[in-house]
């Protein structure tokens, strides 16, 4: 989970009410008690709360990753590679699985040019490689690269 400084407030809510709530759709899921479409609900809200709580600067390389702005994540990272050692989602998906997730071949390049802060095989919530998610949507060149990156380390 990550830490909001008490300072600061996510959507009108500090540290411990986020927790609270955090705790409380945690027991919801957890209890089996509640119907497929209102556990979905819930698993969305507390991945919006979580995603939330994260760096702004985090926030805002995941959107930069996702729509595929090359430059804009190239241009962050040159002022500051460490962003990308924390940079997990509320799914476990690094920034590699984003890239590769959204088929955008250029920032997984940018990526691994800072791979000495993550590790390219980690594997999300769901036990997915970034590799893994690139096969299974189809991005063969993505895939490829990453598959030629892992080899060339070996």
């Amino acid at each position: 989970k990550r830490i909001v400084k008490e300072s600061q407030s996510v959507n009108g809510m500090d540290q411990a009410e986020l927790d609270c709530e955090l705790r409380t759709l945690e027991e919801k899921l957890k209890c089996g008690q509640i119907s497929a479409e209102e556990k979905l609900e819930l698993q969305g809200n507390l991945f919006r709360k979580r995603f939330d709580s994260l760096p702004e600067e985090v926030k805002t390389l995941f959107r930069q990753v996702k729509f595929g702005k090359d430059k804009e994540v190239k241009e962050l990272l040159s002022f500051k590679p460490s962003l990308v050692k924390d940079a997990v989602d509320p799914a476990g998906n690094t920034l590699l699985h984003i890239a590769a997730r959204e088929g955008h071949k250029r920032i997984v390049k940018e990526l691994l040019r800072h791979q000495a802060w993550f590790d390219i095989n980690a594997r999300n919530e769901a036990g997915k490689t970034a590799l893994e998610l690139a096969q299974a949507l189809n991005y063969g060149e993505v895939a490829e690269y990453l598959q030629s990156k892992l080899e060339a380390a070996r």
